[in-house]
């Protein structure tokens, strides 16, 4: 932990939140892993309700994510449902500003989800996920349309990523959390993936996407149309 981050960090807790009972500092400097526009990610058990506040402070973009004791169990079960561990990854991957025990018995129960991972899909969103897939696989397939072409990919990977992660009970994510997500759960799937994009958009080549997509979907039934209902 960089020595002038982490006294910005504990100057911002005790200037905007003098009164919490836990102080986490998360995300990008906690895990080592951050670059020169990182903002800080903080963690605040509480306020009265839950609010994001973002700021700039001695020269750091600065994000917290203010939870109270009623709200924060929700937001674990809601994260749970929806398979995105936001609150979650930023309480077990904490460095503690403040709270001691709490706060270690904070990241202690963030560790723990981590690991339980989300909860099953139910059959009918599973269904709901192969209809859309294979509609967007059809339209892939019978388009000469690039610039179309081109966002309907885009919209695939969103998709499939979440289809893939969820079926084996992975948490997912958005933006580059959809790279580190896959690659943490099956490196060569990842980089299979990555390949198939390459292919596409250097080559033009949306065929080794569509086997590569299909192949995802054969464990599950393959592609789903006749008989769908939604």
């Amino acid at each position: 932990m960089e020595t002038q981050v982490l006294s910005i960090a504990e100057k911002y807790v005790e200037t905007h939140f003098p009164d919490c009972e836990v102080a986490l500092l998360s995300g990008s400097f906690a895990r080592g892993d951050h670059t020169a526009s990182s903002d800080l990610d903080l963690f605040i058990l509480d306020s009265k309700q839950s609010y994001r506040k973002s700021a700039f402070y001695e020269g750091k973009p600065v994000e917290s994510f203010i939870y109270s004791s009623e709200s924060l169990p929700y937001t674990f079960y809601i994260e749970k449902q929806q398979g995105i561990p936001l609150i979650i990854r930023m309480c077990a991957e904490g460095f503690i500003l403040r709270g001691g025990k709490a706060a270690q018995d904070m990241i202690d129960k963030g560790k723990q989800l981590l690991i339980e991972g989300p909860d099953e899909l139910p059959s009918y969103r599973v269904d709901e996920l192969r209809y859309v897939i294979s509609d967007m696989l059809t339209d892939l397939e019978a388009s000469s349309h690039k610039e179309e072409n081109d966002f309907t990919v885009c919209s695939l990977i969103e998709v499939l990523h979440f289809f893939i992660l969820r079926m084996n009970r992975c948490w997912t994510g958005t933006g580059k959390w959809v790279y580190r997500s896959l690659k943490t759960f099956d490196p060569e799937i990842c980089e299979s993936l990555n390949a198939c994009l390459n292919d596409y958009y250097k080559k033009q080549n949306k065929y080794s996407l569509i086997q590569f997509i299909d192949q995802q979907l054969a464990p599950y039934g393959g592609r789903l149309f006749d008989g769908y209902t939604g």
